[in-house]
């Protein structure tokens, strides 16, 4: 978890302090939200006013086809979506 906020690849569920929940589940918005910091396309995943903070990165995960199917980004994402998504992010690579 530390390495991965330190590359700003996750930023955790407040900002001051910065917290993780390491037992919870990973919803498809916060998978996508990974994926698309990891790939360096974050600045570009901002979401416009009103919209959820997600929209942004769900609109570049998309465009990279990283998405799974069935995906829901209010939903519980389960570790063949996981895998799913991730998969599709190497082979960008």
């Amino acid at each position: 978890i530390k390495v991965a906020a330190d590359l700003g690849l996750i930023k955790g569920k407040s900002i001051s302090p910065p917290l993780f929940f390491p037992e919870d589940t990973i919803s498809g918005a916060e998978v996508t939200a990974i994926l698309v910091q990891a790939s360096g396309k974050g600045s570009s995943a901002q979401a416009s006013p009103g919209e959820p903070w997600h929209a942004g990165f769900v609109r570049v995960a998309r465009e990279k086809g990283l998405l799974y199917p069935g995906f829901d980004p209010s939903k519980p994402a389960n570790r063949a979506q996981c895998a799913y998504s991730l998969m599709r992010f190497v082979e960008q690579k």
